[in-house]
């Protein structure tokens, strides 16, 4: 492993920062007051898998303008009053969506949101907006960071990890950049200085794999969360800084998403 290399990638966890975090949620603190913001963020993250950036947009303003026909976007905590009916009818409303004539969306998107349905209309899975009904004040984030700093970051993952289309990547590149948000709260919780808790927040993508073994990191382990916890691994015998894993993902990713643009300003010079 070429721990000077790991440390540099490290170091460009603050672009991505900068170059995405910030500019996405220029005011963390307000997210904690609506639960129609806070749902807007994890928004950002659920919909973009496996698919064109701009086709991600598209279903997710589809996801939104349901969502606003029939659940209180106003009201700081009114995802909570919605009925089983509310759900049902906002999922129909979601499902049949178009754009000229277009649905765009998969069937997987409507369970990721509204819940597996059965062929008699029961649900057998929950979906994204039963959690934001069922948890205090129907917000997401402020449910996270209670949950991170009570200990319980593991129970977190699992809940998010229980719906529809949300696996590995999708769950802890939400809990990355909620704890990199907000790490003067979060970052005294001891679950997330061990080893296995800072795997949750690893999330496993191409660009992270390629620039790991570029770095001399052998990523193994044929789950996720396995592949998460040796790069983490490798990022403990680089630094012991509480966040220098979390910022060694995030300067994977935006390297591998930024290489061609930087050998072509290389090739320029």
């Amino acid at each position: 492993m070429n721990q000077d290399l790991v440390r540099n990638i490290s170091k460009l966890g603050r672009r991505y920062f900068k170059d995405y975090l910030a500019k996405k949620t220029p005011r963390p603190s307000s997210l904690r007051k609506h639960w129609w913001k806070s749902y807007n963020f994890l928004a950002g993250v659920i919909f973009y898998q496996g698919r064109s950036n701009s086709l991600s947009t598209i279903i997710k303003d589809l996801a939104k303008n349901s969502i606003q026909d029939y659940f209180d976007t106003k009201s700081s905590s009114g995802i909570t009053n919605a009925s089983d009916d509310d759900i049902t009818e906002a999922r129909f409303a979601f499902q049949n969506s178009e754009i000229n004539g277009k649905t765009y969306k998969r069937l997987t998107d409507v369970e990721m949101l509204f819940g597996v349905m059965d062929k008699k209309g029961i649900i057998t899975k929950k979906g994204v907006i039963h959690i934001l009904r069922d948890i205090p004040k129907g917000n997401i984030i402020d449910y996270s960071i209670r949950s991170i700093i009570q200990g319980n970051v593991s129970s977190l993952y699992d809940k998010f990890h229980s719906v529809k289309s949300i696996a590995h990547k999708i769950t802890s590149m939400y809990l990355r950049d909620l704890v990199d948000l907000f790490y003067d709260e979060v970052g005294k919780s001891a679950e997330i200085r061990t080893r296995v808790g800072q795997s949750y927040l690893q999330p496993i993508d191409v660009w992270v794999r390629r620039v790991s073994g570029k770095a001399g990191i052998i990523v193994t382990g044929s789950k996720p969360l396995s592949q998460a916890q040796t790069i983490v691994d490798a990022c403990r015998q680089v630094s012991r800084s509480r966040r220098f894993a979390l910022r060694y993902n995030q300067g994977a990713w935006w390297l591998g998403e930024h290489s061609l643009d930087l050998a072509l300003e290389y090739l320029a010079e």
